[in-house]
């Protein structure tokens, strides 16, 4: 193959996996500024998030945890992407204060589904 058709068939390449992840970009591109005046870690990565510098063994997790609290626990509200999924991190009542009182509807992510069953319809619904 010559280089053109090698590039021909890459831009192709691309434009379909594009096309296919459109959705989920413009939902991810939604999520990240909507989320925009969050603190989150300086090392967050677009699409993959902070999942790269969370170690897997169990003992540098839980010490990797620890900066990170050491480094937001000055902050009311805080945020960790895991991957394109955010987690937000509240270390003062300010942020759970400005969280709970508005008045927009709430979404619950999928991790809601499994707490629901215990909680119910209350105050967290």
């Amino acid at each position: 193959m010559t280089f053109i058709s090698i590039l021909l068939l890459f831009i192709i390449l691309i434009i379909l996996i594009c096309l296919i992840f459109k959705q989920w970009i413009i939902h991810y591109i939604q999520i990240s500024q909507a989320y925009k005046n969050i603190p989150c870690l300086p090392s967050k990565l677009p699409i993959l998030g902070d999942i790269l510098t969370l170690p897997l063994d169990s003992y540098k997790f839980t010490k990797r945890v620890a900066e990170i609290y050491g480094y937001a626990k000055h902050k009311d509200l805080y945020c960790i992407w895991l991957g394109t999924y955010p987690l937000l991190a509240f270390f003062h009542p300010v942020g759970l204060e400005h969280f709970f009182s508005g008045t927009k509807h709430i979404k619950k992510s999928s991790d809601y589904m499994y707490v629901q069953p215990w909680l119910r319809t209350g105050l967290l619904t």
